[in-house]
């Protein structure tokens, strides 16, 4: 007997595991054989695949005139301290792209003018 899961149960050598399970319910092909070169090939494929997405990503985020936290201090002409103390009193409102920080283009323009 071999131990499978978190819990203790017994797992007998010849029960299915879940990729067969799977295998079965989805008709999917369980082995596949590839040469290096050929899986190295697929590999590279995905990857590029998954930059270019990041890629286009990027550029859609780029073309609703966010602006990094950097690039809102040196426009405002004040430190970092002073921008996320700004942010901190909710004179500007920064966005957060998993951990990066942004600002909308238009919000420091604004910012700028002076109250209304």
């Amino acid at each position: 007997m071999i131990w499978g899961n978190n819990w203790g149960q017994r797992i007998p050598p010849n029960a299915p595991s879940s990729v067969d399970f799977l295998c079965r319910k989805y008709s999917v092909m369980k082995h596949v054989l590839v040469t290096p070169d050929e899986l190295r090939d697929i590999v590279e494929e995905s990857v590029m695949k998954v930059l270019k997405d990041h890629k286009s990503t990027q550029k859609e985020i780029r073309s609703v005139d966010l602006i990094t936290r950097q690039e809102a201090a040196d426009m405002l002409k004040v430190s970092l301290v002073t921008l996320t103390e700004w942010c901190n009193m909710g004179i500007l409102h920064p966005y957060r792209l998993n951990t990066r920080v942004y600002f909308y283009k238009s919000q420091i323009l604004e910012a700028l003018q002076g109250p209304s």
